[in-house]
Order: structure tokens, then C-alpha cells, then sequence
């Protein structure tokens, strides 16, 4: 009986979910890449980086922001983020998924967080991400994470 209780610890730990916490802060540029000025408020800001967290198999995930759009209307400024979140890390133990991300509305937005969070994640395969080439383009990305 304790030789069965031994392998079986042995075999569960060789194949353990290796996790760890991220914390990330950036700064969500108010410049994009076809030259407008772009301010957002913090709700919209914490929802997206949420979604986009959750999508890519982040668990535990918290997002606070401050600045950008002030509600009384007197100053816009950056959006400032900082995210926690756990992410799997261990290949031997984890299965890459497949994950899609498309926006029609706010590509700047989603490419700012996603660029900013992308190293936290382990890609198996990752399409490129395109640059926001006016205010309507689409943001897509797409391919497998280590979930």
C-alpha cells in the first residue's frame, strides 16, 4: 500500500500544474498608430483587459485603472493599468488552446493591452498583430496558449 501511495505522489508531481502570479502595470498610449488622440474611460479600460485576460486562461484575474477620461470633464489623461493575474506555466502538464480575439470597436485599445500582456503567456502558435490603421480597423489575433 505504500508503495502504491509513492507512485502515486511521484507520478503527480512529475505531471503538476505549474502556475504563477503576474503582475503587470502599463500605460495605455493616447497616441495611436495613425496619429489620433484616443482617451478612454476606466470602466471600458477594465472591462476589455478582463475579457482579454479570461480569453487567454488567465484565472485570478484583477484589473484596476486610473486616469483616463476624468468624469467632471476637465482633464483626459493616460490610461494607467495594473493587472494580477495567474497564469499556467509548466508545458509538461498544460495543453495549448486555441483562442480568438476580434473587436470591431477599439482596436487600439485591445492592441495596447494585448501587447503589454502578451509576455506573461505561453504561445504555442501566435498570428500577428496588426497595426490600428484608422479608427474603424478591426483587432484580431489569434492561436494557441498554454492553458
Amino acid at each position: 500500500m505504500k508503495l502504491l501511495l509513492a507512485a502515486l505522489l511521484s507520478f503527480t508531481s512529475l505531471y503538476a500544474v505549474t502556475e504563477k502570479t503576474v503582475e503587470e502595470k502599463f500605460r495605455i498610449n493616447s497616441r495611436t498608430d495613425f496619429g489620433a488622440r484616443v482617451f478612454y474611460n476606466c470602466d471600458s479600460v477594465e472591462n476589455a483587459a478582463y475579457d482579454m485576460l479570461e480569453e487567454l486562461g488567465a484565472t485570478d484575474v484583477e484589473v484596476k485603472c486610473t486616469g483616463g477620461i476624468d468624469p467632471i470633464g476637465r482633464y483626459h489623461r493616460d490610461a494607467y493599468v495594473k493587472t494580477t493575474f495567474t497564469v499556467q506555466t509548466s508545458e509538461d502538464a498544460g495543453v495549448y488552446e486555441d483562442f480568438k480575439i476580434r473587436s470591431f470597436r477599439s482596436c487600439h485599445l485591445n492592441r495596447e493591452i494585448f501587447t503589454n500582456v502578451m509576455e506573461s503567456f505561453t504561445f504555442g502558435e501566435l498570428s500577428k498583430v496588426r497595426r490600428c490603421v484608422s479608427s474603424r480597423s478591426p483587432f484580431r489575433v489569434s492561436g494557441t496558449v498554454l492553458k
